[in-house]
């Protein structure tokens, strides 16, 4: 099963941020009610994933069904189209008319495809066109692996190999295909469909992925996040595998907001800033640094005047972590949103 990438990205991209619901302050005088804290979603779930099938394929139609049942997928996700047949690429002219009728009729929300059958594999370009875009983790330059099979997987595991033409199937042109690795029990491998021209960018950085695969993301998102290049690559596997699921959550206890999370990004530092009612100043309440993904729970203290105020939380920007942004913020008695595109206490991981 291939998820979107190649010819099938179709411009909805993982990188669509979910809008916040932010930290929320009482206001009302005397038995007001403790801070409401309100934490998006940590990763991708079923709603947000749809299923390309190709009309009239029996392999096709079975795959997308056992995996609609295995992943509670909703039936309105299920996307039948008319798939160029015989042959392993479609030319740019079909591909410029099978997208336009995906974007079509893709529910709104849906970040990822999971396209279900093999051929064709790639869009038919120009050499090296670039586009618009127990074992874990196993990753090598080798153009094939003998005794693959003797590996064993656990469950969740990601491998892929730097080749021309991993994601070229059936056959990847005499190369080992992606698919070898899922056939060997991997859960997600990745592969270009056509000569890459040796770039880098159009291959996963294994630094990226493991991260965010860490922090709690979907292997989708975390593959997507690795390539910089994805335009000719192809992701295959089960796209929402999460083998480190976890539901983020800030609550009130005893007085202080209680963060547990482990979605914050790696050697970066966060804060809590608040700021009292008819105050146009801003002070730090508490400052956490990340370290290598792993759970935490942090406890920061509320003010006394906390009633009335705002809280703010400060980290790095989702799209130039060098950069510092105001990720979440509450007004009291206000619903405050950190806005789309930004991250809230802990949820995202995208931190």
């Amino acid at each position: 099963m291939g998820c979107s990438g190649a010819g099938y990205k179709h411009g909805m991209h993982l990188s669509r941020w979910i809008t916040l619901a932010a930290l929320l302050l009482a206001t009302a005088a005397g038995a007001s009610p403790p801070p409401a804290l309100s934490l998006p979603r940590a990763s991708l779930v079923a709603a947000d994933l749809a299923i390309l099938v190709a009309q009239g394929d029996a392999l096709s139609e079975a795959v997308a069904l056992a995996y609609q049942r295995a992943r509670g997928i909703p039936a309105a996700n299920i996307v039948r189209l008319a798939v160029p047949a015989g042959s392993d690429s479609i030319s740019d002219a079909d591909f410029a008319t099978l997208k336009a009728e995906i974007d079509s009729r893709l529910p709104p929300g849906v970040q990822a495809s999971l396209v279900t059958w093999t051929q064709p594999s790639r869009v038919q370009g120009a050499g090296c066109a670039m586009g618009v875009t127990s074992v874990l983790f196993y990753f090598t330059g080798a153009t094939r692996l003998a005794r693959l099979e003797s590996n064993r997987f656990l469950p969740g595991a990601v491998a892929d190999h730097l080749s021309s033409f991993a994601g070229h199937l059936p056959d990847a042109r005499g190369q080992m295909p992606a698919t070898a690795w899922l056939a060997a029990g991997a859960t997600a491998s990745y592969g270009t469909v056509e000569e890459p021209c040796n770039h880098a960018e159009k291959f996963p950085r294994a630094s990226v992925l493991i991260e965010h695969y860490l922090r709690g993301a979907t292997v989708i998102e975390a593959y997507w996040k690795s390539v910089a290049w994805p335009g000719q690559g192809l992701f295959l596997g089960d796209p929402l595998a999460r083998p480190w699921a976890h539901t983020p959550s800030a609550t009130v206890e005893d007085g202080a907001v209680v963060v547990r999370t482990r979605a914050l990004r790696r050697l970066t530092s966060y804060q809590l800033q608040f700021q009292a009612a008819g105050s146009s100043d801003w002070r730090l309440l508490d400052s956490l640094s990340a370290g290598q993904p792993r759970p935490i729970t942090w406890r920061v203290p509320l003010p006394a005047d906390a009633a009335g105020g705002r809280l703010r939380w400060l980290g790095p920007c989702p799209l130039r972590p060098v950069d510092r942004c105001v990720l979440a913020e509450g007004q009291a008695g206000v619903a405050g949103s950190g806005g789309s595109g930004v991250s809230g206490m802990s949820g995202r991981p995208r931190y």
